[in-house]
Formats: structure tokens, C-alpha cells, sequence
């Protein structure tokens, strides 16, 4: 009982520190446009590492923290980071401790789904339909930041999961050590 109160505590800091440097970096570079999802970060390797029910509690968790900070209609982001957690999660069996291309695509490819779906949440439906111009200059920098960000934390998010969120027999059939 004692351990999974930990591993929750655990997991509300890393969303809490995450979504504090998200946002302080967004309020420092408020010129630029592109900042990285670290939020989508964490959902993605969590959901990546751990499964889709990690995968779907944390991001349903980051994105209503974002909701209830900076959204407008509540729900919005929680439903995107979810899907995003729950994507990566369906791809748990492809997760080996050495291979970082998996994770880096699988951030790029959760990053423009997110994207996409806020450019049509947000923009389309309002009938602003400058696509082109909304992929260079918002998704595609915010892909490669985001991408970039998660190639530099991939082997600290490994380590915290091994170390604190893996079982005894999870550790035991364990084929990567």
C-alpha cells in the first residue's frame, strides 16, 4: 500500500513539475511560438512504458489540468491527451530500454495527432482555413522541439520506470538487461 502511494505521489509531482515548465517556458518565450508538450511527453511515456490504463489516467490528468488552467471548453484537452496516453499504451510490447527511434516517433506522431485535432477543434470549425500556414509555423517547429525534448529526457523517464514503477516480475522477464 505504502509503494503505490508513492508511485501516485511520484506521478502528480513529474505532471505538477512538467506542466510548471511548460508554462514558465511559454511565459518566458511568449515570441516564439513553439514550446515543447511536455505534458504530452509524459502521457505518451508513460502510456508507452507502463500500458494504455497508465497511459489513459495520465494523460486524462495532464489535459484537465491544462483544461482547468487555460481551456475554454473543459474536456478538450483531457479527451486529447487521453487518446494520446491510450495510443501509446496499445504499443507497449514494442518498448525495449535501447531503442529511443520508437519513442521518438511515437512523441511525433502523438504530437501532430494532437495538433491536428486542436487545429480542427479550434480553427476550422471557426472557419479559419490556413492550414499551410498553421503547420509551418505551429505544429512542425512544436514536432521538433517536442521531439527534440524527449530524446534529451527519454533515458531519465527509463530509469524512474525501472527503478520505481517495475515489479519483481516485471524486472525478472525483463529480456533488455
Amino acid at each position: 500500500m505504502k509503494k503505490k502511494i508513492i508511485k501516485v505521489l511520484i506521478i502528480i509531482a513529474i505532471i505538477l513539475l512538467a506542466f510548471i515548465i511548460q508554462t514558465v517556458w511559454s511565459k518566458q518565450n511568449s515570441e516564439i511560438v513553439a514550446t515543447p508538450n511536455l505534458l504530452l511527453i509524459v502521457a505518451c511515456i508513460f502510456g508507452f512504458m507502463r500500458g494504455s490504463n497508465y497511459g489513459c489516467v495520465i494523460g486524462l490528468l495532464c489535459g484537465f489540468l491544462v483544461d482547468f488552467m487555460y481551456g475554454d471548453i473543459i474536456g478538450l484537452y483531457a479527451f486529447l491527451y487521453m487518446i494520446c496516453g491510450f495510443f501509446s499504451g496499445t504499443l507497449k510490447r514494442l518498448f525495449y530500454s535501447e531503442n529511443v527511434l520508437m519513442p521518438l516517433v511515437l512523441v511525433a506522431c502523438n504530437d501532430f495527432i494532437y495538433n491536428l485535432a486542436l487545429y480542427i477543434f479550434r480553427f476550422l470549425l471557426r472557419n479559419k482555413q490556413d492550414f499551410p500556414y498553421y503547420f509551418w509555423k505551429i505544429i512542425f517547429p512544436e514536432i521538433v522541439i517536442t521531439t527534440f525534448i524527449m530524446f534529451l529526457t527519454f533515458k531519465l523517464f527509463y530509469k524512474l520506470n525501472e527503478k520505481v514503477f517495475m515489479t519483481e516480475e516485471e524486472r525478472s522477464l525483463n529480456f533488455d538487461q
